[in-house]
């Protein structure tokens, strides 16, 4: 109740690289715990509204969060 108060909307990702590539506005990263985290079905919603625009990547680990990050800026 309290994130909803501060305005947190249900299956936003956890975080947003405003850096314009290519055909994409930006990239939003949704940050899991290993294997075991899951994604939420308003995640999911939320993610395909975004790809309209944005690149949006599940990421895992730090190594992958690294790759991507790496990968998106090239």
């Amino acid at each position: 109740m309290r994130l909803k108060r501060e305005g947190v909307i249900s299956g936003v990702p956890d975080l947003f690289l405003a850096v314009p590539k290519l055909h994409y506005g930006g990239l939003w990263i949704e940050l899991k715990n290993g294997k075991d985290g899951r994604i939420t079905p308003s995640q999911k919603i939320m993610h395909k509204e975004l790809e309209c625009s944005y690149m949006v990547k599940v990421v895992r680990s730090f190594d992958e969060f690294k790759y991507v990050i790496n990968n998106y800026l090239r």
